[in-house]
């Protein structure tokens, strides 16, 4: 899952995603168009419901702050691994 908000020059974006190993990974992005400046953090979380309670309290947040949600446009790749 991929959620972006923005205010005027600043953006957030969140990717939910479970790793190899199975674990749940936020990865949150954040930073200036204007600056150039950003930062990315990873959390690794115990389970899908908390993460998904991490991004209610992020969009509580964006919202709070002043930020709109973009557009959830994905292409998800559909991969053809041959079978064995």
């Amino acid at each position: 899952m991929i959620y972006r908000w923005r205010k005027q020059t600043a953006y957030l974006h969140t990717w939910v995603y479970q790793d190899l190993m199975g674990d749940w990974i936020i990865t949150r992005s954040w930073g200036d168009t204007v600056t150039e400046k950003s930062t990315v953090k990873h959390q690794v979380m115990p389970s899908f419901h908390d993460a998904r309670q991490a991004l209610k309290r992020t969009a509580r947040y964006c919202r709070r702050q002043g930020y709109q949600p973009c557009s959830k446009d994905e292409t998800q790749l559909g991969f053809n691994f041959p079978d064995k």
